[in-house]
């Protein structure tokens, strides 16, 4: 007897067809929680020197300035790193690596499934810590994607 003949005859049964009811609920649960995770955006970018050698082992901090919650990442060998499953909210990124100095980068809003480029050039030395308090607009250049949020404010607003 083939498998699904033998399920559907299983089912027959109340025990077998609350089986059936439970698997179904399960399969339907999971993939909630799956598309619940995919609502999480990604921040990747090149830690280089102010010559523009990449450094390996730096570490890179994104706070979420909302809920003050760090998440960590390290570049590899190339300099780059990769946050990932970032919740929506404004980040800060911040990159230090021994030699060079910690750079704050300033805080931007991190949408669902967006994936943020923030490049940093470190100073090499100890003597100072750098913040910058101005950054242009981050462009998408992993993606040709356009969209635009509208928050609760705008919609009120509608006519």
């Amino acid at each position: 007897m083939t498998p699904i003949f033998y399920f559907i005859r299983r089912m027959r049964s109340p025990r077998g067809f609350a089986l059936f009811l439970l698997a179904l609920s399960l399969s339907f649960a999971s993939a909630t929680i799956a598309l619940a995770q995919d609502q999480a955006g990604v921040v990747t970018g090149t830690i280089a020197d102010t010559h523009g050698t990449p450094i390996s082992g730096a570490t890179v901090q994104a706070m979420d300035v909302e809920r003050h919650v760090k998440y960590t990442g390290t570049t590899d060998a190339k300099g780059v790193y990769h946050i990932l499953h970032l919740p929506i909210g404004r980040y800060q990124i911040s990159a230090s690596a021994s030699g060079y100095n910690e750079l704050k980068k300033p805080a931007f809003r991190l949408s669902m499934h967006q994936t943020a480029r923030v490049n940093v050039s470190l100073f090499s030395g100890y003597l100072y810590r750098v913040e910058v308090k101005d950054v242009a607009p981050l462009l998408q250049t992993d993606s040709a994607e356009l969209r635009t949020t509208i928050d609760a404010d705008a919609i009120e607003n509608l006519p």
